[in-house]
């Protein structure tokens, strides 16, 4: 029985089956030292070589894993931190109500949710949406009546813009 190795290809002669040969890759040339002998069952040889394989890539896999696993714990934590983009249909104000939906995104920090409209840059915050979006109602609501009071021709360029804007999108509730 003989055993040659030549440029990353390992030739094994068995007893039964005649000449195998197969292809290593360059970074595994070595894996199966000179002068090795298999027994006449490629269960022999697919052994050898699994336990091979597995003792020289096992640092590698291992180091591939951590990384893959550190990978998928930052695409979650990428995803939790993404704004929340909604439109909202209700105000929750007797006082004013919306002619169409208003574009708002939810951001979360450590502390508190943010209900922002990039719009007329106008926020709201909360311990959860629903009272982020309160407390922005309450911020649009004394907006929209400021700006009214004030009236258009006493405003500079970025209220006009925001009174506009307000003007068109929310209509006032006639209260009983």
């Amino acid at each position: 029985m003989s055993n040659d190795v030549f440029e990353g290809r390992e030739k094994i002669d068995t007893l039964d089956t005649g000449s195998v040969d197969f292809d290593l890759k360059p970074a595994c040339s070595g894996l199966i030292p000179r002068n090795t002998f298999f027994s006449n069952t490629t269960i022999g040889i697919e052994s050898f070589l699994i336990n091979r394989f597995t003792d020289y890539f096992s640092p590698q896999l291992s180091a591939l894993h951590i990384r893959i696993s550190s990978l998928e714990d930052q695409i979650k934590n990428f995803k939790q931190k993404q704004p929340k983009q909604v439109f909202l249909n209700n105000l929750r104000s007797s006082k004013l109500s919306l002619n169409e939906p208003l574009f708002v995104i939810f951001e979360k920090n450590e502390a508190e949710i943010i209900c922002d409209c990039p719009d007329i840059d106008l926020y709201g915050v909360g311990d959860t949406e629903q009272e982020a979006i309160v407390d922005f109602s309450a911020s649009l609501e004394e907006l929209f009546f400021t700006l009214k009071s004030e009236g258009e021709e006493n405003l500079g360029s970025q209220l006009i813009y925001v009174w506009r804007f307000l003007k068109k999108i929310i209509k006032e509730n006639k209260c009983n």
